[in-house]
């Protein structure tokens, strides 16, 4: 037993999703060389998407390959850090995480490109209008500096439900989804048999990015810590 998690009849349970009484089971992330005969692999344009399949008792991969966001890409580890291949280059990149690329003549073209090479519209609109996670494209490129690269361990992240892992596959990551109240109680949990105050983190990223990346850093670290992703679409994604 591990971390709330044991094998029962060669099945992994967890007893903190019974504890929680989680509306979702919880999700393993791994990586994995080959994908699982029994994962489904598609192209989504929000990885997002392969957390509510999951989540929905599907496993499901994603390669470099298939990976549809650059963001999550990097986050992964499946692909390098390269804003400069973002439509635009790095200052568009820069502008779409904080005030947006239609203020400025080179984002006014970019988005005419992506629209006449027809680009989906919600890309076209948040490239546009900027997702305002930052202030301004300065903070944003102070954060790239400190953002941390993920050391992939396969050619695919594997995303499936806990309580279907099969022997010889081991969890790098298991992510629960929580409402505020259960993850009230989460906090709690992670502090009762460590010491120390910093047991529990919520550093910025988007929420496919931190999947993998802060966790993947701390399990590097030797100070395996508990880290909140949140996420403006899981919520909708999984009411739907």
């Amino acid at each position: 037993m591990r971390n709330g998690n044991h094998l029962r009849g060669e099945v992994m349970h967890s007893n903190i999703a019974q504890a929680l009484s989680l509306r979702f089971p919880p999700l393993a992330i791994f990586y994995a060389q080959e994908p699982p005969s029994e994962a489904k692999e598609f192209k989504p344009l929000c990885s997002m998407l392969l957390v509510v399949r999951a989540a929905r008792g599907k496993t499901v991969a994603i390669s470099q390959g298939t990976c549809g966001c650059p963001g999550a890409g990097e986050g992964l580890g499946l692909v390098p850090a390269c804003p400069e291949n973002f439509p635009g280059g790095r200052d568009c990149f820069l502008r779409f995480l904080s005030i947006g690329n239609q203020g400025w003549d080179h984002g006014r073209v970019m988005i005419q490109k992506m629209t006449e090479c027809g680009a989906p519209k919600i890309m076209i609109q948040e490239f546009a209008e900027g997702e305002g996670f930052k202030r301004t494209p300065e903070l944003v490129a102070q954060w790239l500096d400190e953002v941390p690269a993920v050391k992939p361990e396969g050619h695919y992240v594997v995303i499936k439900p806990l309580n279907s892992i099969k022997s010889g596959e081991k969890p790098k990551v298991v992510a629960l989804l929580v409402d505020p109240h259960q993850l009230s109680s989460l906090v709690v949990i992670a502090n009762f048999a460590r010491p120390g105050i910093d047991n529990v983190r919520v550093p910025f990223a988007a929420g496919c990015a931190s999947l993998a990346l802060y966790p993947s850093l701390r399990d590097r670290t030797g100070q395996p810590t508990c880290c909140h992703w949140p996420s403006r679409y899981i919520g909708p994604l999984l009411s739907s």
